[in-house]
């Protein structure tokens, strides 16, 4: 069970990540006004695949730019609507221990409403 202080650091992370995503989203939109956007939905789990993984950081680059930053919900899913192109997807989490976790890089063509799914790996 977590503590409130857990707690109140997994929703400020929430709110900082919510609030640069929108300003990415806004910078991407406005560089890429001609290219279509399409929704991706990230699911993230536990290294079993199965285990659903909430408040995990989810980052898209493209190249070295990033360009999306969001945490999961509930459900596990994080999602965004970035413009058609090539992104690297990763996510983010701590574990019990303090250490991250984080996935392997997942390389990801967006160009169409798609899904990714991707799981954490052992503590580093």
């Amino acid at each position: 069970m977590k503590t409130m202080k857990e707690i109140k650091i997994i929703i400020a992370i929430a709110v900082l990540a919510t609030t640069v995503s929108l300003f990415f989203h806004d910078c991407a939109s406005a560089q890429t006004l001609d290219k279509p956007t399409y929704l991706v939905s990230v699911l993230v789990t536990d290294r079993d695949g199965i285990t659903l993984v909430s408040g995990a950081e989810v980052m898209f680059k493209s190249g070295e730019i990033l360009v999306n930053v969001g945490i999961t919900g509930a459900d596990g899913y994080f999602y965004s609507r970035l413009p058609e192109g090539t992104y690297d997807i990763s996510a983010f989490y701590p574990d019990n221990s303090g250490k991250m976790k984080s996935t392997t890089l997942l390389k990801f063509e967006l160009n169409k409403d798609s899904e990714a799914s991707i799981a954490l790996s052992s503590s580093r």
